[in-house]
């Protein structure tokens, strides 16, 4: 299946409660996820495709369509999703928006690859000189103090609860990391702030707290409207 003359909500919608399952290839990548078959050396693209042929989540791990994911998990599995929101930039300003969208954590390596260098080339977000913005909601099992880390290129910004915990401001790859008191069952806000200038885009960001060993950050249901 594809999405010349298809879509997921609507090959969903037709085939649902009809059949085992449906068939599509999940992640977004080279040539054959992004172009038409008829689209090769022979015959190449002139530019970025701004639809993929087929796939549903890029490697950084949002889906080329929020409504893609709706569908697939429903209304009620959507709504308790656990997802940041999650916000592209075509500069390293947050001021030129490309593409707002979700995913479930923060956790990429993207190469430098044209096309898949970009984190979504489809919405114009540029291979070098782009920023990222995540926003979710965290819940801290029990109180304590809990660890957490950043791993990327270029420049990156951790908030909790409004205040700014990390940053990292070299442009070569690092871990950095800071620890911070949470209050058990409580919710905390997190931000990350991401600007990519050159080289290869990559970004983890993790925790460990009482009773978890370092682990990826992972968000409550998605706080914010999609």
């Amino acid at each position: 299946m594809n999405r010349r003359g298809q879509t997921v909500p609507g090959i969903v919608q037709h085939f649902k409660d009809k059949t085992g399952f449906i068939v599509w290839e999940f992640g977004i990548g080279r040539d054959n996820c992004r172009f038409t078959w008829d689209e090769k050396r022979e015959h190449p693209r002139q530019d970025e495709t701004p639809k993929p042929f087929h796939g549903i989540v890029y490697p950084d791990g949002h889906p080329w369509s929020v409504e893609d994911v709706k569908a697939l998990l429903g209304d009620a599995g959507f709504a308790n999703a656990p997802l940041f929101a999650v916000e592209y930039f075509k500069d390293t300003n947050f001021t030129d928006p490309a593409k707002k969208s979700v995913t479930p954590f923060i956790d990429f390596d993207l190469g430098t690859e044209r096309g898949t260098g970009s984190p979504d080339a489809s919405a114009g977000v540029p291979q070098e000189n782009f920023s990222v913005r995540w926003t979710g909601t965290i819940l801290p099992p029990t109180s304590g103090t809990y660890h957490f880390y950043v791993d990327g290129d270029n420049q990156v910004k951790l908030f909790v609860n409004g205040k700014l915990l990390l940053s990292k401001k070299t442009p070569d790859r690092k871990e950095v990391s800071k620890k911070f008191k949470l209050a058990g069952g409580q919710p905390a806000e997190v931000k990350i702030e991401y600007v990519h200038v050159t080289g290869e885009p990559a970004l983890h960001v993790t925790w460990s707290g009482p009773g978890f060993e370092k682990q990826i950050l992972t968000p409550t249901k998605l706080q914010t409207n999609h």
